[in-house]
C-alpha cells in the first residue's frame, strides 16, 4: 500500500478567491466540492464525485476513465471512498499542487459536508513548495513543459472549470445562481478531465523535482501554522476608518467634479482634459503624476487635478478593503504569507501584503485610531497637518491587534540582508 496520496480538488463558491483568500474561501459555507481526483503511488487516478450527477454523464465519464485510464475507478455520491478514510485516518501522505488549498477546504465546510476525514497539517506536502525549491514557476502548466512530464496539463478544460466554480448570473429561464450537471453536462465532463489532468502532472512533477530538504519542511510546516493562526484585526476601527475615507473621497469627487466636470476615477478623461490644459501628460500612474507634481511651473489647475486625482486613488487606504474582504469568521487574517514566494527562498505576501505598510508620516497612530470612532473628518483635519488620506494610510499597521491575554512583539534586523552576504562570502573584517 503505498504511503503517497496525489490528491487535487475543484470547487465552487461564491466568495472570489483571489481577493479574499484560501482561509475565508474554505469556511464559507457556500464553497463546495464539484470533484476530486486522488491516485496512490503509481496506481491510475480515481475519481470522486460527491454528488448525484444525470446517469448519461455518470456513464459518459465512467467510459472515459476505462478508456484512458485501465484500472481507475469512479465514485459517485456523498461517501467518501473507503480508500481515502483509511489513508486518511492512519496518517497518510497526501501531495498536491499548492497543498494549502486542499488542506483547508477538505478541513473545511466543504469537506464536513461530503464526510472528507480531517487531516494534520504533518499529512500535507505541497508539490509547489518542492517546485519553486527547483527554481520551477509557481504553475502546474509551466512546470510541466519546463520538465517534459510524461503526462502535459490539458487546458482546453480550464475555461469550463473557471466558470462552474463561480456563480452564474440568473436568466428569466433558469433563475438558479449555480451550474448543475443537469444545466450543462458536457462542461462538467469537461472539469472532471481537467481535475484528472492536474493530478497526473502533479504526480509526474513530484517525481522529477529533488525532494525538499528536512530544514525546508520543517520551516514550510511552520509556515503552515502561521498561516492557519493567521493576525487579528480590529474589525471595528476598520469600519471607522472605512466611513472616513469614503466621506473624504465624496468630497475629492466633488471638488474634482467642479474643477474640470470629471470624477478621479475617468482616467482617460481626465488624461485628455489635463492635455487640454497644455500639459503633454504620458499617462496617469502613480510615479508619472507623482513626477508631475514635483514640477512647479505647471498649472495651478492641473496641479490640484492631479493632487485630487492621486489621494482618491492612493493605494495603501485600500488596504483597509482587503483585510475586510480576507478577514474569517474569527477576525484574523489567515494565508497571507507565500511560502518560498520569492526566488531566493525567502516569503511574499498575498491579498493584504502585509510584508508591504505604509510608513506612518504621522507621530502617534494609535491616538489617531482613537479618533476614527468619532466619525468626523474636521476631527482628523484639526489634530493632524497632514492630509486625512495620509493619516488613514499611516493606521493601516496599528489594525493588527494581539488576542485576548496576549501581547504582540515586533523585531527587526539592521541590514540583515548585507550582513548574511558578508558571512556567507566569509567577510570577518569590520
Amino acid at each position: 500500500m503505498s504511503r503517497d496520496c496525489h490528491v487535487d480538488v475543484e470547487t465552487f463558491s461564491k466568495v472570489l478567491l483571489k481577493t479574499a483568500g484560501t482561509y475565508r474561501y474554505a469556511e464559507d459555507e457556500s464553497s463546495d466540492i464539484m470533484c476530486l481526483v486522488y491516485a496512490f503511488g503509481d496506481e491510475p487516478p480515481n475519481i470522486w464525485i460527491p454528488h448525484d450527477i444525470p446517469d448519461a454523464l455518470a456513464k459518459q465519464i465512467r467510459t472515459w476513465m476505462h478508456e484512458h485510464h485501465h484500472g481507475g475507478q469512479t465514485f459517485i455520491g456523498y461517501r467518501c471512498p473507503k480508500r481515502i478514510r483509511w489513508h486518511a485516518d492512519r496518517g497518510g501522505r497526501f501531495w498536491a499542487f499548492n497543498a494549502m488549498f486542499e488542506r483547508t477546504v477538505l478541513n473545511g465546510p466543504a469537506g464536513r459536508r461530503i464526510h472528507f476525514p480531517k487531516t494534520k497539517r504533518k499529512q500535507w506536502h505541497c508539490t509547489m513548495v518542492q517546485a519553486k525549491e527547483n527554481g520551477l514557476p509557481a504553475d502546474l502548466g509551466r512546470c510541466g513543459k519546463a520538465l517534459k512530464t510524461p503526462h502535459q496539463k490539458d487546458e482546453d478544460g480550464r475555461p469550463d472549470m473557471l466558470r462552474l466554480s463561480k456563480p452564474r448570473t440568473p436568466s428569466k429561464h433558469n433563475p438558479a445562481t449555480r451550474w448543475t450537471p443537469e444545466d450543462v453536462p458536457e462542461k462538467f465532463f469537461n472539469l472532471y478531465k481537467y481535475c484528472v489532468d492536474d493530478v497526473l502532472t502533479e504526480r509526474d512533477t513530484h517525481y522529477a523535482c529533488k525532494p525538499i530538504t528536512k530544514n525546508e519542511r520543517k520551516i514550510y510546516l511552520l509556515d503552515q501554522k502561521i498561516n492557519d493562526r493567521g493576525w487579528m484585526v480590529d474589525l471595528k476601527s476598520i469600519d471607522d476608518v472605512q466611513f472616513l475615507i469614503d466621506e473624504y473621497k465624496k468630497r475629492i469627487v466633488e471638488k474634482m467634479i467642479k474643477l474640470c466636470g470629471l470624477k478621479p476615477t475617468q482616467t482617460q478623461a481626465l488624461a485628455e482634459w489635463i492635455r487640454q490644459q497644455g500639459v503633454d501628460i504620458p499617462n496617469l500612474q502613480a510615479q508619472t503624476v507623482e513626477d508631475y507634481l514635483k514640477k512647479k511651473d505647471q498649472p495651478q489647475e492641473v496641479r490640484w487635478a492631479l493632487r485630487m486625482y492621486s489621494l482618491h486613488n492612493m493605494k495603501a487606504p485600500a488596504k483597509y478593503t482587503a483585510m475586510e474582504r480576507a478577514v474569517c469568521s474569527a477576525g484574523a487574517l489567515r494565508g497571507m504569507f507565500n511560502f518560498y514566494g520569492a526566488s531566493t527562498g525567502r516569503w511574499s505576501s498575498r491579498i493584504v501584503q502585509l510584508q508591504n505598510l505604509f510608513r506612518p508620516v504621522i507621530d502617534d497612530p494609535e491616538f489617531a485610531i482613537e479618533l476614527f470612532n468619532e466619525r468626523e473628518l474636521a476631527v482628523i483635519k484639526l489634530w493632524f497637518e497632514k492630509n486625512p488620506m495620509k493619516v488613514f494610510a499611516s493606521c493601516v499597521r496599528g489594525m493588527l491587534i494581539p488576542r485576548i491575554g496576549h501581547d504582540l512583539l515586533f523585531a527587526d534586523f539592521s541590514s540583515i540582508e548585507a550582513r548574511i552576504v558578508a558571512w556567507m562570502a566569509n567577510a570577518i573584517d569590520k
